[in-house]
């Protein structure tokens, strides 16, 4: 059965200009998804002013909290691919491992994450 995901490596740019969307794309520079950032600022500001809040709410903080928070969720999708084979090549040297010392708890994590990634019930 193939991947229903978009394969890796996967890689996260901003848009260096207004309105600073966050694009993820492919091995082959294709963008896979975007998404706009939460809070940006004006045409005349930098993508730098954007994601630290720059002119943006009551509060700067919550502007930049906000963005960094998108951004850092872009990235972790952006690894996905790759934290997925890397789950799946451990697994059965934990299971493995398992029957020599206690590893049942992160053997079941690892089966879990595993099937979380693949869209099935853990």
């Amino acid at each position: 059965m193939s991947e229903k995901h978009t394969p890796g490596p996967l890689t996260v740019r901003i848009d260096p200009t207004w309105p600073f969307t966050i694009r993820t794309f492919d091995v082959n520079g294709s963008a896979v998804f975007s998404r706009s950032m939460p809070a940006f600022s004006t045409r005349d500001k930098s993508a730098a002013d954007a994601i630290a809040g720059v002119n943006q709410y009551e509060d700067a903080l919550v502007a930049q909290e906000l963005n960094e928070r998108a951004i850092a969720d872009e990235v972790l999708r952006a690894a996905a691919p790759a934290l997925l084979a890397a789950l799946k090549r451990a697994e059965p040297y934990v299971r493995a491992a398992g029957v020599l010392v206690h590893l049942g708890d992160d053997l079941k994590i690892i089966q879990d994450a595993i099937a979380q990634a693949n869209g099935e019930p853990s």
